[in-house]
């Protein structure tokens, strides 16, 4: 009766050890997954704020802050940065869901 007991714990034990350590020997790809969606996001993140950057250079100058070469110059600068992280996010998977596409549609194009 003894016996059966222990071995009824050792393979308790067993399976509990195996249970335990089994993440540390799974490779699981959805982890890689969720450092590109990160990185997207992140992306998605510095556009935004590009467009906020250049809304408000497009602001300050309608108000005289700004001389037109200057103007110019800056935003010059800031939509070549918005293309190339536009370029990169139109490359890359789409992460996107559904209340994503929602609010993108929200925001205004920025004219050249």
């Amino acid at each position: 009766m003894i016996l059966i007991a222990l071995i009824i714990l050792l393979l308790l034990l067993v399976l509990v050890i195996i249970y335990v350590t089994h993440p540390l020997f799974v490779n699981k790809p959805e982890t890689e997954a969720g450092f590109v969606a990160e990185d997207v996001v992140q992306k998605q993140e510095e556009y935004e704020v590009l467009l906020d950057r250049i809304r408000e250079l497009d602001f300050d100058f309608s108000l005289g802050k700004l001389e037109p070469a200057e103007h110019e110059a800056q935003r010059a600068a800031l939509l070549q940065q918005a293309a190339a992280l536009r370029s990169e996010l139109a490359s890359e998977p789409s992460t996107k869901t559904s209340s994503e596409d929602s609010e993108s549609s929200h925001h205004p194009t920025i004219p050249a």
